[in-house]
């Protein structure tokens, strides 16, 4: 201890320097594995909504030096599969499919918009007669969509409910395109999508003479039965003004777009993606109101606890790097801060405790002198002639070593000048003992004369 308190200087300057190198070298290690400044963001197939939307991301993020890769696919499960083998970081999937996901290797970082089920038909098909449940489909040729892709399976189980299957109906099982040129052609009479509003495919048939679009009944009820499906409505005239397209509101039910990941993904990554998702779908577009997304209810797959609490912070207007600069940069400046913290704590003990910390080291620079004075003063009573001359060296030489070695502050001299004054004390003590036994010895020689 008493080591420690003499050389203190010394000790916090090595801690300080230790701590330091032990910091940047963490650092370092964690930045060596930082992903690769690149994501692959899996979409259902080019001129998609899907497709579209990763469009907006990836321009996005080009502006905060990241390249996203948008990869077509053939459906959801290709989709899953190439998430779980590593293929990519990040897949659109349909709300309503999110309970396909295995949990254990993902979560969702939200529902991004909502992607209505539309039902096209030709109105010669039906003699003019509107279309409105899925029951009327019957005996009809339905394009339904390939299997595994987000149109099939939502339209067989929807047609199944009503009693509409391969049995009594024409199931063509056909993509999106072929199957509105069948439509279109006379070679299908109905033909139902999943998709959003902005996909080519939806764009066409809406706008397509001599197609009608359902507006369905009992969507509340669909909705109620399924928890990632909702009930939404394509006002009147918003496809056209002009044209009056569509001629009056139409019902449909929809699903929400999903943003998929791996649960390993950096979560520095993944908070730039909700980041993200916050920028370009926060402000609303023909079927929801500004700020209605993103959010964590249009899915069946778990969300992970710290990505809700990013999520609620950065919406209620807390900070975050991710929202201002690339991910790469807020991970290196979030690494860095954490391996600072150590550090941080160690100049704030410095601060707060340096004045006893201060007095401390420079009172174990006298205190070892005063255990020599004590340890004198102890013998003194039974110290003989030699002893007291020896004592009287030692202290002799007290005043030099102190004015040669111990160093003080001009605020701790005081110290120092006691510590003289007590050694001086101890010599006249010396002194007293030397003159004490003198006087003895002198005593019985003049009786001896006598």
């Amino acid at each position: 201890m008493a080591f420690i308190q003499r050389n203190l200087f010394h000790i916090i300057v090595a801690s300080f320097v230790l701590f330091l190198a032990l910091g940047i070298l963490g650092f370092v290690k964690t930045q060596q594995s930082v992903l690769p400044r690149d994501l692959v963001i899996l979409v259902d197939e080019e001129g998609g909504g899907y497709a579209k939307l990763a469009q907006q991301y990836q321009r996005l993020f080009k502006t905060r030096d990241v390249d996203l890769t948008i990869r077509p696919t053939s459906g959801v499960q290709e989709a899953l599969r190439l998430l779980e083998e590593g293929e990519a970081s990040i897949a659109f999937i349909p709300g309503y499919m999110t309970q396909d996901a295995d949990a254990r290797q993902f979560t969702t970082l939200g529902a991004l918009a909502y992607e209505p089920l539309w039902v096209f038909y030709d109105a010669d098909a039906f003699a003019g007669q509107q279309l409105a449940r899925f029951t009327q489909l019957e005996g009809k040729r339905v394009a339904v969509g390939l299997p595994g892709d987000k149109t099939h399976e939502l339209a067989i189980q929807l047609l199944g409910d009503s009693g509409v299957t391969v049995d009594n109906t024409a199931l063509l099982e056909l993509p999106p395109q072929a199957a509105a040129d069948q439509l279109l052609q006379g070679g299908a009479d109905a033909v139902i999508i999943l998709d959003s509003y902005q996909a080519d495919v939806v764009q066409s048939l809406l706008r397509a003479p001599g197609i009608e679009l359902a507006s369905l009944t009992r969507t509340g009820a669909y909705a109620a039965r399924q928890h990632a499906l909702s009930e939404v409505k394509l006002p009147a005239g918003v496809v056209d003004s002009r044209q009056d397209i569509p001629a009056e509101d139409i019902a449909l039910l929809a699903s929400a777009t999903n943003m998929v990941v791996r649960r390993d993904l950096n979560q520095t990554q993944a908070r730039s993606l909700i980041a993200a998702s916050l920028v370009l779908n926060a402000q609303g577009d023909i079927f929801s109101e500004p700020l209605t997304f993103p959010n964590f209810e249009g899915t069946d797959i778990p969300v992970l606890q710290e990505y809700v609490g990013f999520y609620n912070r950065i919406k209620s207007g807390g900070p975050s790097l991710e929202m201002k600069m690339p991910f790469w940069v807020a991970h290196a400046i979030e690494r860095l801060i954490f391996f600072m913290i150590p550090l941080g704590l160690l100049l704030f003990l410095l601060v707060t405790r340096s004045p006893a910390l201060v007095r401390w080291h420079m009172r174990g620079k006298v205190l070892p002198y005063y255990r020599l004075l004590r340890e004198l003063e102890m013998d003194l009573p039974t110290a003989d002639l030699a002893q007291i001359e020896a004592a009287r060296v030692r202290l002799a030489g007290l005043d030099a070593e102190l004015m040669r070695r111990v160093r003080v502050s001009v605020a701790y001299l005081p110290e120092v000048y006691q510590l003289r004054l007590h050694a001086r004390y101890v010599a006249d003590e010396l002194e007293a003992r030397k003159a004490q036994l003198q006087q003895s010895t002198e005593q019985p020689a003049q009786a001896v004369v006598e």
